[in-house]
């Protein structure tokens, strides 16, 4: 599994292709399956075009990883319940902000 987190930085060129790449050719586990996960703050798709071939699933701070922290949180010592909150107000706050920059940026990108 790979996963490209991406909150701060944009896309590289042909990104997701050589991950997907690096996945099939470098980390062939005959039988197994294989991820390319795509991280962001609202889940947005990758910047550049990525080829049909290339399989990955895009993901979010906003939804999945905060509905994942909930999850979490049901059955662990009340210590570590404490902890898995403060990290959901932070993925909250920061993917708030980030989300704000994306929309800003799409619209300087339409001007």
């Amino acid at each position: 599994m790979i996963i490209e987190n991406k909150i701060d930085a944009g896309d590289q060129k042909q990104q997701p292709e050589r991950y997907w790449n690096l996945l099939k050719n470098d980390f062939a586990f005959a039988g197994k399956r294989r991820a390319l996960l795509y991280l962001s703050p609202s889940g947005r798709r990758p910047q550049n075009k990525v080829p049909d071939d290339v399989q990955y699933f895009g993901l979010s701070y906003r939804v999945h990883i905060s509905e994942w922290l909930r999850s979490c949180s049901a059955n662990v010592a009340p210590r570590v319940r404490d902890i898995l909150a403060q990290y959901a107000e932070t993925v909250a706050r920061l993917t708030a902000e980030r989300i704000s920059e994306e929309a800003e940026d799409d619209e300087r990108a339409e001007q």
